[in-house]
């Protein structure tokens, strides 16, 4: 059928209109950050060390008192799957099952040297070295470590992982300064267990690595991997069942080492199922997700109950951890409790309570609202306003939401109080 140029004319004006209705509701949104990038210049190594940093959602909302463990992840790989480990990291941080955590992807670095593989790799016999090992631990221990602690609040307690060809700087570390990190998670390394950095002797990391659990390495070493790359490869289930097999004849043995095959996975694929094991391995959900108005039902003061549970968690972990502020859509938080004491009129206490919320947010409308409450409540209405107009500046300064409440609220205890 032909058409006529009226009716074309008409189709064209049509399209035209439906796409500059559709342009007319799009607008320019901000990105999405999930880290920053650095080039992080090294004295030591003479270069610049690139890196991808991601910092805790609450970093820049909470008070100096709260510092963070470090997770490293490890060469090309760590740069591949930065947003992966960030987003695992964010989701369980947010659910209370593991800390506040910095993770660091060391993009295209860590050094090794010759690596002899032992028949593991048939058709090479050599990995040539990258760099030089020795000098880029050093540039960790004096150089970025001391960075990320004055940076960013680092703590001194340190993760890396290795992924597959990007084990081999990890593997080094344990091999020759297991201390470097306290923990060591590796995916898809079954090959690299059987291989060597001593040229003479040729012994695998299988019987090396377990031994630096007896003395040094107080923390975790996890090797997993996909059931198929094990597939068809004797030698990679015998490496795994001989470093399973060192470790188990070790007398008074400070750390843990633990292998594990993931069923029905491949390669690369089995990267959340590894780091899920390694966290619930490190941060076990029976220790690490207190039920907050459990322990404010237990006798005794509130607060006390809150901080001595997280001096057990400290305790486990070997390092501080403190009591959550402000957690979404949770009631395990300080924030709830104050309301919830509020409701069973234990005012003292959420008063206490609602005082160390303010003191771990300093920056946060929310905390100074649930302080003036409990001032109102205990009919300290001098204290109520002075905390309120402290959340009117902030609030004034950050256009929040609940600035015309909080103006209100000023209104009306000024009246009572007169």
């Amino acid at each position: 059928m032909k058409i006529s140029s009226k009716v074309h004319a008409l189709i064209v004006t049509c399209l035209l209109s439906v796409a500059t209705s559709a342009n007319s509701n799009t607008t320019t949104g901000m990105p999405l950050t999930y880290g920053n990038t650095l080039n992080f210049k090294s004295d030591i190594i003479e270069e610049k060390i690139p890196l991808n940093i991601y910092l805790p959602a609450n970093f820049d909302t909470v008070s100096k008192e709260f510092r963070y463990p470090v997770i490293f992840i490890n060469g090309s790989h760590g740069n591949r799957f930065f947003h992966t480990l960030t987003g695992v990291v964010k989701h369980l941080v947010s659910v209370d099952r593991m800390p506040d955590s910095i993770v660091v992807s060391l993009n295209y670095s860590g050094h090794f040297p010759d690596t002899y593989t032992n028949g593991m790799w048939p058709k090479r016999e050599v990995i040539s070295g990258y760099g030089d090992a020795k000098k880029y631990q050093a540039m960790l221990e004096q150089e970025l470590f001391p960075y990320l602690e004055k940076h960013y609040r680092a703590m001194n307690k340190r993760s890396i992982i290795g992924v597959s060809g990007s084990s081999l700087f990890p593997l080094y570390s344990i091999d020759s300064n297991p201390a470097l990190f306290d923990n060591y998670i590796f995916l898809a390394a079954s090959d690299m267990l059987g291989m060597s950095f001593n040229e003479e002797t040729k012994r695998p990391f299988s019987e090396t690595i377990p031994k630096q659990l007896v003395n040094e390495l107080t923390g975790l070493v996890l090797f997993a991997v996909a059931d198929d790359d094990l597939a068809g490869k004797p030698d990679y289930i015998n490496n795994n069942k001989a470093v399973l097999e060192s470790y188990q004849k070790l007398p008074n043995k400070q750390g843990k080492l633990i292998t594990h095959v993931f069923d029905n996975e491949r390669h690369y694929d089995a990267f959340i199922k590894t780091l899920l094991l390694a966290f619930d391995t490190l941060y076990p959900e029976s220790l690490w997700a207190p039920k907050y108005r459990e322990l404010v039902a237990q006798k005794g003061d509130a607060l006390t109950n809150i901080d001595n549970y997280y001096q057990k968690i400290s305790q486990h972990t070997g390092f501080s951890v403190l009591p959550n502020p402000m957690r979404w859509n949770s009631v395990n938080s300080l924030q709830f409790i104050v309301r919830h004491l509020i409701e069973l009129e234990r005012l003292d206490e959420a008063q206490s309570v609602a005082l160390r919320l303010v003191e771990y947010t300093p920056e946060q409308v929310e905390s100074y609202l649930a302080l003036a409450q409990v001032y109102e409540k205990l009919n300290k209405l001098t204290l109520a306003l002075d905390t309120l107009a402290t959340a009117k500046v902030i609030a004034n300064n950050t256009e929040h939401w609940q600035l015309e409440d909080i103006i209100q609220s000023i209104a009306r205890l000024t009246a009572l109080q007169h």
